[in-house]
């Protein structure tokens, strides 16, 4: 496996850990997991879009409280 790929296997690792499923020893491909994960984050960005969703750091900044 080469390093850059190790952050995928972890999150896959933790994804089947997290959901109570059996951890598969052969067919998982980086390749398979980057496609997994840009489409849940396309997905994810496609549903802020369409409910107006604004973050925090577009929002015009509170002031901060005074220390006593």
């Amino acid at each position: 496996i080469p390093c850059r790929d190790c952050e995928l296997y972890v999150a896959a690792y933790a994804e089947f850990l997290c959901d109570g499923l059996e951890v598969p020893l052969y067919g998982i491909s980086a390749d398979t997991l980057r496609l997994k994960y840009a489409s849940l984050l396309w997905n994810y960005g496609i549903i802020k879009a369409r409910n107006g969703y604004v973050s925090n750091n577009e929002e015009p900044k509170m002031p901060r409280p005074k220390k006593a």
